[in-house]
């Protein structure tokens, strides 16, 4: 009985930790572009499973042309959601330039679907293969993130009125 009694201590105080899902709140101090941002502690996030044009080039100087728009496009998004605001994290992994890549909620948008819908990014960095760097467990997230995407594609929603472009859309 003594032993029953201390697992379920045990369960009681270590369960809600375990079903987490490092889910915590953060406040958004800086939208980057699209898809990257900093918190008040200065923490670097990226959106988990899309990507937005880009809104700088590697010197970091402005794009230019239907890719700045797009990607100010993108950026003007998401600091209307989430900019100075506190929101709902989800760490899923860090990357290779130490950042947190995370889902982001507010108000239970969730900002990577917001974006796909929008035709303001497009899935990538993310993958079903196990062997890949972008590998996901998560079939019903990737899912949804692609049927979104072909919604967003049928009906010439945002990058998508410039499917011939799309590739100087989102090359460097």
């Amino acid at each position: 009985m003594r032993l029953i009694k201390i697992l379920l201590i045990f369960f009681i105080l270590f369960f809600p930790i375990s079903c987490s899902n490092n889910i915590k709140n953060v406040y958004i101090t800086h939208v980057y572009d699209g898809d990257s941002y900093f918190d008040s502690n200065k923490n670097k996030y990226r959106l988990f499973g899309i990507d937005t044009p880009e809104l700088r080039d590697k010197n970091l100087n402005f794009t230019k042309g239907i890719k700045y728009f797009y990607a100010f496009q993108a950026k003007k998004k998401v600091e209307e959601f989430i900019l100075n605001k506190k929101v709902k994290i989800q760490k899923i992994k860090i990357d290779k330039y130490n950042r947190q890549i995370v889902k982001i909620w507010i108000n239970k948008i969730d900002i990577s679907l917001l974006l796909i819908k929008s035709g303001l990014a497009i899935v990538s960095y993310i993958d079903l293969n196990k062997k890949s760097p972008f590998y996901t467990s998560d079939f019903k997230y990737y899912k949804t993130l692609l049927n979104l995407q072909y919604k967003a594609y049928n009906e010439n929603v945002g990058i998508w009125k410039h499917k011939n472009s799309i590739k100087d859309i989102f090359t460097n």
